[in-house]
């Protein structure tokens, strides 16, 4: 019996070529089993349906976007049957939560930098039996430190009432601002809630120094003409700088928004375990010792003295470094750059002593030929894994937009992608697990210095 890889279709005639359906040009036929349904890409699949799952779209518009997406990833027919049921099912249980309006008011009129700025928003309950609470989150990406806006509703919203929330932001800059990635989540009454992700909007952030001198100046001057008299008064009155008047009144703008898909990665990849890939990641339900990814030999094979190991220690300050950027930093990333591989795997060590990760994933700069392969590896990764790829400075002078896409990455976890074809494309955020990471590197030199400053520490090992 033939079972068609990319519909689904079994053909019980055992001389059957190819699927009686998609016919010869199936695009199932040339896949090697190796390449159907790995990890991977399979996860990176997901989290792209999972955001047009939830979009506003028909099943035919649906239905083409998978098609092209499997076509490009080799999923199966099974894989993206079960996908869809489950994200069916979830559509199905926060149906309730996404009946609601949200908006913003624009007359923000208070917005100086360095200072509170209140933002307003108000959220309509459209549900006819329901209650539900509300809060707002919202992390600047300028400012790493701090949570720069957090609002929620006290009670419940009876079902058809509108009801304003309001908090507190501060910005460290002036000038044109937007709000990206707001975070919505709706509560109900018995404990559930779902989260959605607001359209962006923008507003002005002014300098609070700049003061505004209203001169005005009256003179009165009367023209007699013939029989004509024409009263000119304030004709040549000097006006400068007169403040318009300002409105309190709210301007209140509705704001689109998309639910923001929780379903575990994991569940909906079903447990598929890709054949022929290495197993790189090491994986225990426990605590765990850190595994190495590399078996490193003892130290005392390429150091003779344990004396000048520990004076290379003290010269790079290693270990103190190592131990400030454990204790202010929840997840760290580390660079290291140098052209011998052994003091970098020695100093590897260093860093990932006494640390649990969950798994350990390891790659190269030669292993990633586009930003779909940077991309695919960084949505399987799990939280607390230990992410490590060599070759960073090859990675940036190849690769350059694959590259690119570690930006936002290292920064906040989220990595920016685009789905559709022109001229439907749409940029989309993911958000990913936090892990740790190390890089390794070279030549530290071609490294631009904006993404060496996404690093907690950068060690640069001398000859």
């Amino acid at each position: 019996m033939l079972k068609c890889l990319f519909c689904g279709t079994e053909n019980p005639n055992e001389k059957a070529r190819f699927c009686s359906d998609c016919g010869p040009d199936n695009p199932a036929i040339s896949w090697l089993p190796s390449d159907v349904d790995q990890t991977e890409k399979v996860t990176l699949y997901t989290s792209i349906i999972s955001e047009y799952y939830f979009d506003d779209h028909t099943a035919g518009d649906l239905q083409k976007f998978s098609v092209r997406m499997r076509e490009r990833f080799k999923i199966s027919y099974q894989t993206h049957s079960g996908i869809i049921s489950k994200l069916s099912q979830e559509k199905n249980v926060i149906d309730h939560f996404s009946k609601f309006r949200f908006e913003f008011n624009e007359n923000v009129t208070d917005a100086y930098a360095g200072h509170d700025t209140f933002l307003d928003f108000r959220y309509t309950n459209l549900s006819e039996n329901d209650s539900f609470k509300v809060s707002l989150f919202w992390d600047d990406p300028e400012t790493k430190d701090k949570i720069d806006f957090r609002a929620e509703t006290k009670s419940f919203v009876k079902p058809l009432v509108s009801l304003t929330i309001a908090g507190p932001l501060v910005f460290d800059r002036i000038g044109l601002k937007e709000i990206s990635d707001l975070k919505i989540t709706i509560t109900d009454q018995f404990g559930e809630s779902a989260s959605f992700r607001s359209e962006p909007f923008r507003f002005k952030v002014t300098n609070q120094e700049k003061h505004v001198t209203n001169n005005i100046s009256t003179h009165n001057q009367i023209s007699i003409e013939g029989r004509g008299v024409v009263d000119a008064t304030g004709m040549g009155a000097e006006k400068i700088g007169v403040q318009p008047v300002v409105s309190d009144q709210p301007r209140w703008k509705q704001l689109g928004f998309s639910y923001v898909a929780t379903g575990n990665k994991q569940s909906m990849v079903g447990g598929l375990t890709a054949t022929g890939v290495p197993a790189v990641a090491q994986k225990n339900d426990d605590k765990q010792s850190p595994k190495t990814s590399v078996d490193c030999p003892p130290i005392s094979l390429y150091v003779p003295s344990t004396q000048q190991y520990s004076r290379l220690t003290r010269v790079t300050d290693i270990a103190e470094q190592l131990q400030d950027v454990r204790l202010g930093s929840n997840y760290w990333h580390f660079l290291i750059g140098g052209s011998k591989n052994v003091f970098k795997l020695l100093i590897r060590d260093l860093i990932i002593k006494n640390q649990n990760f969950t798994a350990i994933r390891t790659t190269s700069s030669s292993a990633l030929e586009s930003p779909k392969d940077v991309a695919a590896i960084l949505c399987s990764l799990e939280q607390n894994s230990l992410f490590e790829l060599d070759g960073l400075d090859e990675l940036f002078a190849s690769h350059f937009v694959a590259a690119e896409l570690l930006y936002p990455v290292l920064a906040d976890f989220k990595l920016d992608i685009t789905i559709g074809e022109e001229p439907y494309t749409r940029p989309i955020k993911l958000d990913l697990l936090p892990f740790y990471s190390i890089f390794y590197c070279k030549d530290i030199n071609k490294i631009p210095v904006s993404f060496m400053n996404l690093f907690h520490c950068c060690l640069t090992l001398e000859e």
